[in-house]
């Protein structure tokens, strides 16, 4: 009997998986069915969509660089913000593991006893490949492999004093030691204990940089609750009897029921928030440089005490910024703004720390009457 996955397996939220050339490609060889999708944008794509997601077919998806997008739409994302936060880090973690491969080739195919092999392996086509085969052997070592890479990164943990977000020092080295391909492994076995120093100094490296998908979730959440609050309060001053009653505003809005009905009406229109996750190809010119950009839209312009501030106004404006200025606006009239802060400065620090390109920028677009949040981090 299949045993069926547990919650924590699963990304419980229904977007759309857009596949780049890559993806597409590899689906067709393997006879995986994919659906013709088309986006908020309206662009057309291949690619799933999901009522739910595995966690380990989104990681391996995005891992192989087989993703260009994930999309989801809602009239609101507060009841899922468990799956947003899931999604977030498992995306980040994707990237992370796939650049570290390609980091982890490159340098174990620059040593000299076995760039031959690795010259083979990659480009001398399916005889290539299996000339290399037979010099790579049975892979008997590989589990001593493992074994010595990791006591070299348990060494450099417990020297400095370091503790990562399960509580327990190498939990990231062990699962980064555990992704690494068996050829890689038996090249070095091929080309003795050597590399392995080395290879741990990558495996630190890239355990340092998975904690920034725990700062980058918190931000998302912070920014996500920002848009929907500024979503519901333009939906509510648009209802009929909030009109002609604006001084009840604020109390319908914290009545549940009012909130579904607006919800409801909202669904009827079409109208709905927007979360997006691209994924950019490597970059050129950039070796393995990967870039995942996470952006918002939604109906409202975040910070603003009321939209009719600018539906009275001489002239409607396209304002831009990033999101630290955004978080500073907003606090004026929502004090969780004060904690986003804390967030993003959190954010910044842990990725300049660790070597990663973060930046942020936002669209507050008076004409349209929304707000477009986006942030991009660079692996």
């Amino acid at each position: 009997m299949v045993k069926s996955p547990t919650k924590t397996d699963t990304i419980d939220l229904e977007a759309k998986y857009f596949l780049n050339a890559d993806g597409l490609d590899y689906c067709l060889k393997n006879r995986i069915p994919v659906r013709d999708l088309l986006g908020r944008d309206m662009g057309r794509s291949s690619g799933f969509e999901w009522r739910s997601c595995r966690v380990e077919t989104l990681s391996r998806l995005v891992s192989g660089g087989f993703l260009s997008a994930v999309e989801a739409t809602r009239p609101e994302f507060v009841t899922v913000r468990e799956s947003l936060v899931k999604l977030a880090g498992v995306v980040l973690t994707g990237l992370l593991l796939s650049r570290f491969r390609a980091d982890l080739w490159r340098r174990v195919s620059s040593d000299s006893s076995i760039a031959s092999l690795a010259h083979l392996l990659r480009d001398g086509g399916p005889s290539g490949r299996k000339a290399a085969a037979v010099r790579l052997g049975s892979g008997a070592r590989l589990d001593e492999l493992r074994s010595a890479i990791g006591a070299e990164c348990a060494g450099a943990v417990a020297t400095s004093g370091s503790v990562d977000e399960d509580g327990e020092p190498g939990a990231r080295c062990a699962r980064l030691i555990a992704a690494i391909d068996e050829e890689l492994l038996r090249m070095l076995a091929l080309a003795g204990a050597a590399p392995v120093g080395a290879v741990a100094q990558i495996v630190l490296a890239y355990a340092g940089r998975m904690g920034v998908a725990e700062y980058l979730s918190l931000i998302l959440v912070e920014i996500i609750q920002l848009a929907e609050k500024s979503y519901l309060h333009n939906l509510a001053e648009r209802d009929r009897y909030v009109r002609t009653h604006p001084q009840e505003l604020q109390r319908l809005l914290a009545t549940p029921s009012f909130r579904e009905r607006l919800m409801e009406i909202a669904a009827i229109r079409g109208e709905s928030m927007l979360l997006r996750v691209d994924l950019s190809p490597p970059l050129p010119g950039a070796g393995s440089l990967r870039r995942m950009d996470i952006s918002t839209r939604t109906r409202g312009l975040i910070g603003y005490g009321s939209r009719y501030d600018v539906l009275n106004g001489k002239a409607k404006a396209v304002r831009t910024m990033d999101l630290a200025a955004l978080l500073s606006f907003a606090a004026g009239n929502d004090a969780g703004a004060k904690l986003g802060l804390v967030y993003y400065s959190n954010l910044a620090e842990a990725c300049a720390k660790v070597g990663m390109l973060f930046s942020s920028s936002v669209v507050l677009d008076e004409r349209k009457d929304e707000t477009v949040a986006s942030m991009s981090v660079t692996v």
